[in-house]
């Protein structure tokens, strides 16, 4: 792609021109970066909503609110996901039924692992829409001929004197 960008460079020119095409090509990188990982927040933030409160079922009903509260509030810290930034775990109440603070544990795993699941599905769209569009451009791009390039009609001599 690179060859591509700068086949038709001056020599003189070629240094600016690849410098021009990396600094394209990193700024590229990075916007994509940001797009893809601003998708997959808001992505998640929903999934991770949506997962909670369809398997909240599986918790005593004076748990329920309180899980599905905590993944609907994840958003709002910049999906903190385990330990806070605190260095703290947040603990299940100490007056919880037996059994409840294992079966926290599990539901949130796997809320979590079907709601990024989830996410990423819309998610990874961005990039191949991306990488389509970029074929896309690909294909439509002309391949530049100078005039030195044009070939001749047999017998006639081509721009620069010379027979073909």
């Amino acid at each position: 792609m690179a060859t591509e960008a700068t086949r038709n460079v001056p020599p003189r020119l070629a240094g600016a021109a690849s410098g021009v095409n990396n600094t394209v090509r990193q700024v590229g990188s990075v916007l994509g970066g940001a797009v893809v990982g601003a998708v997959l927040q808001n992505r998640l933030a929903d999934a991770l909503r949506e997962q909670a409160a369809a398997r909240a079922e599986a918790l005593p009903p004076q748990s329920r609110a309180g899980f599905v509260d905590g993944f609907a509030g994840a958003a709002k810290g910049g999906l903190e996901i385990g330990a806070s930034h605190h260095g703290t775990v947040p603990q299940i109440p100490a007056n919880a039924a037996p059994g409840v603070a294992q079966r926290v544990q599990e539901l949130g795993g796997e809320v979590f692992a079907h709601g990024f699941v989830q996410a990423l599905k819309p998610t990874l769209a961005v990039p191949i829409a991306v990488v389509l569009l970029g074929a896309a451009a690909c294909l439509g791009v002309r391949r530049y001929r100078t005039p030195g390039d044009a070939q001749a009609p047999e017998g006639r001599p081509a721009p620069d004197g010379q027979r073909a």
